[in-house]
C-alpha cells in the first residue's frame, strides 16, 4: 500500500510525461543489481539454508550454470509476453490507450513474479531487493494511476485497482514461501526474476535512446543508477 501513497505523490511533483526519467533510475539501479548481485548469486548455485535463506552450494549440490542461464532466458521471454498485456508499463511509459483493464492485470503478474524470491534471500539481500522493486515499481504506480484517472475510472474503483496492485508483490513474497525449499527450485525461480529484470531494465535503456544518440543529463541519471546498484549489491553481499 505504501507504494500505492507514494505513487500519488508522484503525480502531484511530476507529471506522467517527466516519469520515464525516474524510470530510467530505477532501471539502471535494478541492471546494475541484477548483474552484479543477483546473477551472481545464481552462479553459485543457491542452495537453502536455514530459515528459508539461501547459502553457499556445497561440493554436493552444485547447480549446472546451463540450469540458471535456461531459466534466466525463460525469464526474459516471460516479460515479453507479458508486455503484450501491460502495454510497457513496466518501463515507464505506455503504447496503448483505450481500456486500462488487461494492462492492469499484466502488471498485477509481473509485480506478484518478481517478488517470489524474495523470502529465499539473506536478511542484506532482501533489503536490497526491496528497495529495488520500491524504486522499479514507483513510476509504474504513478503511470496506472493517470491511466485509470484520465479513462475516467471513479475514485472507488481506481482506489481498489491501486490497492490490488498494491498487495501484488506482498502476496508473491508469501506464495514464495510455499516453494519446496531445494537448490534447482531457488535456481529456476530466481532465474525467472532475474531474467524479468533484465528484460524490463534493457529495455528502458533502449527506449530512452533517440536517433541512437544518448543526452548528457539522460548519461547522468544512468551513472548514478549505477552506483545505486553497485551499493545495493554491496550491502546485500554483506547480509547474514
Amino acid at each position: 500500500f505504501t507504494w500505492c501513497g507514494l505513487a500519488g505523490l508522484i503525480l502531484l511533483v511530476q507529471p506522467p510525461s517527466k516519469t520515464v526519467r525516474t524510470a530510467l533510475f530505477a532501471a539502471c539501479l535494478v541492471w546494475s543489481a541484477a548483474a552484479l548481485n543477483w546473477s551472481a548469486q545464481l552462479a553459485q548455485a543457491w542452495q537453502s539454508g536455514p530459515c528459508g535463506q539461501l547459502a553457499e552450494a556445497s561440493e554436493h549440490e552444485s547447480v549446472p550454470s546451463s540450469t540458471w542461464g535456461l531459466w534466466i532466458v525463460v525469464g526474459y521471454f516471460l516479460q515479453f509476453a507479458l508486455d503484450g498485456l501491460s502495454k510497457g508499463l513496466e518501463h515507464g511509459h505506455t503504447h496503448g490507450h483505450g481500456n486500462p483493464w488487461p494492462a492492469f492485470v499484466g502488471l498485477w503478474i509481473h509485480s506478484f513474479a518478481e517478488a517470489v524470491p524474495l523470502f529465499g534471500l539473506n536478511e542484506g539481500a532482501q533489503t536490497a531487493f526491496v528497495v529495488s522493486l520500491g524504486v522499479h515499481n514507483l513510476p509504474i504506480a504513478a503511470l496506472v494511476a493517470h491511466w485509470l484517472q484520465h479513462e475516467g475510472t471513479d475514485a472507488r474503483r481506481g482506489t481498489l485497482a491501486m490497492a490490488a496492485l498494491g498487495i501484488a508483490a506482498p502476496l508473491g513474497a508469501a506464495a514464495g514461501l510455499l516453494i519446496p525449499e531445494h537448490p534447482h527450485v531457488d535456481v529456476v525461480v530466481g532465474s525467472l526474476v532475474v531474467g524479468i529484470f533484465l528484460h524490463v531494465s534493457s529495455t528502458i535503456l533502449f527506449e530512452t535512446q533517440k536517433d541512437h544518440r544518448i543526452p548528457l543529463r539522460t548519461w547522468a541519471v544512468v551513472l548514478v543508477g549505477i552506483a545505486a546498484g553497485f551499493v545495493l549489491s554491496g550491502y546485500a553481499g554483506h547480509g547474514h
